[in-house]
């Protein structure tokens, strides 16, 4: 990894790094490392981000249906389903998947960053911090304005790293750097910065976030 990125973070405020994307080393995500996880925590994870799920709750309609990428075991879902038409989730891990279709809610094993539904099968596409842990950006939000009739809507860390986070995040964004990569795919945007807390099992820590809201029309999906 590259150097001062594995530091333990003093206190309750994650640390930023310096300015600039890097892609990290040290790639632990598979869906073994995960099905271990969501065994683990079950239905009684930790993996909250009660600000960040709200803020992405507010760009959405009552009439809309959602597909949540890295859905997990259905956290998001779980409280955005009674706010929307219709949810559903993908994940890699079998048992991520398992405990989201125990709470009735739609299902699929899906390795990112393919989705495996039809084209403009959703009003949106969500992903809350699941970019900066995929090689493959880029690909990932190709896939979404696919899939997505209206809007994808996502969120990455800005600028930062948490001490759960270290092997399991490829993707290091700044405000600057998450623009560019949207303007290869998008002509209308916005990006949002704000700090939700996150409770890792140890300490809750404030984790500056940027949320991209991503409309999508046909004429300005950029191939």
């Amino acid at each position: 990894a590259k150097a001062g990125l594995r530091e333990e973070i003093p206190g309750k405020t994650a640390k930023r790094r310096e300015p600039g994307v890097a892609t990290l080393t040290g790639n632990i995500n598979t869906a073994a490392y995960w099905d271990q996880i969501w065994a683990k925590e079950g239905q009684n994870t930790w993996r909250k981000y009660p600000l960040t799920f709200k803020k992405i709750t507010a760009h959405i309609e009552p009439s809309e249906t959602v597909l949540d990428l890295g859905c997990g075991a259905g956290v998001f879902l779980d409280i955005i389903r009674p706010h929307c038409k219709k949810v559903a989730g993908l994940d890699f891990s079998p048992v991520a998947i398992n405990l989201l279709q125990a709470k009735g809610i739609e299902g699929k094993v899906c390795e990112l960053p393919e989705i495996g539904y039809p084209d403009k099968s959703f009003d949106v596409v969500a992903a809350a911090e699941i970019v900066e842990h995929l090689d493959d950006p880029v690909g990932l939000l190709k896939e979404a304005s696919r899939v997505a009739r209206k809007k994808v809507i996502f969120t990455v860390p800005d600028n930062v790293l948490g001490p759960e986070e270290f092997l399991e995040h490829r993707q290091l964004f700044t405000r600057e750097t998450l623009e560019e990569l949207i303007r290869q795919l998008f002509d209308d945007f916005e990006i949002e910065s704000f700090a939700d807390t996150f409770p890792t099992p140890t300490v809750k820590i404030s984790l500056p976030t940027l949320l991209a809201i991503c409309n999508l029309k046909p004429e300005e999906v950029k191939p």
